[in-house]
């Protein structure tokens, strides 16, 4: 065989384990990958920033005695309603009405005043609460039951003015009266004293409107207890023998 022949023997051959070494994974191996780190959950929005308060209703009228809610809402300054909020209410005259911390407004005497809410610092606009006084409708006595009464005895009423819706009027001036002075006498604070026997009824004015009357029954005192003065024993003297009874009888003299 010729050289040259046996040289593209070897040529061949080697080639061919040239392309063996490759396909089974010959020589440096890849570098593996760097594996992606997990991406971090989004941070959580900013908790929203109170921009307005407002109060509902934003005006009221009451007549004194009477109460009213309002409710005040905190909104972002996109008009986004804020909740779990506290607020912090006021009045600038609480002579005519007072508010509590649950915006439960109170009328007290008739005349104006505002009332706010405040809450994470923000205050709201005022509300204009306007309290009004009606007038006595009605007045009550307690107790109106029929009262009986011995002469000096005493018993004490109370009255009671009310509007015609029910408010009650505690700024004026209650007037007492009995239809007997002589069977029982009242003072200026509903005190009735029982000064005789017989029947009196007691009245109750306030603002010109009077109460029914209540019936007042007065009896003489029970008589006293005799009081003795002196104690006799009949018989004043005696002699009785050995063995013998003698009966003896006292008297109590007043």
């Amino acid at each position: 065989m010729s050289i040259r022949i046996l040289t593209s023997v070897f040529a061949a051959l080697v080639f061919a384990v040239g392309l063996w070494t490759a396909s089974c994974g010959g020589g440096d191996s890849p570098t593996a990958p760097t594996p992606t780190p997990p991406t971090p959950p989004p941070s959580p929005p900013p908790a929203p920033t109170v921009s307005v308060v407002e109060i509902s209703p934003n005006m009221a009228t009451l007549e004194a005695g009477r109460t009213q809610r309002f409710v005040a809402t905190a909104k972002a300054s996109d008009g986004t309603v804020i909740s779990g909020v506290n607020f912090a209410w006021s009045s600038s005259n609480t002579a005519v009405a007072t508010v509590n911390n649950n915006g439960v407004a109170t009328a007290v005497a008739a005349g104006t005043t505002t009332i706010r809410a405040t809450g994470n610092g923000v205050s709201s606009a005022a509300v204009t609460i306007t309290v009004t006084v009606a007038a006595v409708a009605n007045v009550t006595v307690s107790p109106s039951s029929t009262q009986e009464l011995m002469i000096g005895e005493t018993v004490t009423f109370t009255a009671t003015a009310r509007t015609a819706g029910g408010a009650i009027r505690g700024d004026v001036g209650i007037s007492w009266a009995s239809s007997d002075t002589s069977v029982v006498t009242i003072t200026s604070a509903g005190v009735a004293t029982a000064v005789g026997a017989g029947m009196a009824m007691v009245r109750a004015t306030a603002d010109g409107i009077t109460s029914s009357p209540v019936t007042i029954n007065v009896a003489e005192p029970p008589p006293p207890e005799p009081v003795v003065a002196t104690v006799t024993v009949s018989p004043a003297d005696a002699m009785i023998e050995v063995g013998a009874t003698q009966q003896f009888e006292a008297m109590a003299l007043t």
